[in-house]
């Protein structure tokens, strides 16, 4: 079993539910989600394929706003700490308790 969130914006707030399935009824929660065809995880590396560096470079201009960007990493703290340490970016520590 696995736990997926999914969030959507409504009325400028995000929405989110947790939500307890399997890996493939994960897969197929998400496809509904987004409005995929059923066979797109299959056709996924054929898509991938297709796509040149041009296009990820254009795509990433137009949607990729590094300034609004934010980094979730979860994991024991002694072992990821000093790992961050070396990303020369601000982190912020969250308990999972505080959540």
């Amino acid at each position: 079993m696995s736990r997926i969130i999914m969030a959507s914006l409504f009325h400028g707030r995000i929405c989110a539910r947790s939500v307890l399935c399997s890996p493939r009824d994960s897969a197929e929660l998400l496809l509904q989600q987004f409005g995929r065809p059923d066979d797109c995880q299959a056709r996924l590396p054929e898509i991938y394929r297709s796509l040149g560096a041009g296009a990820i470079d254009a795509a990433a201009a137009q949607y990729l706003q590094p300034g609004q960007m934010v980094i979730v990493v979860v994991g024991d703290r002694e072992q990821i700490d000093e790992q961050l340490a070396t990303l020369g970016m601000p982190v912020e520590y969250l308990s999972a308790d505080d959540l």
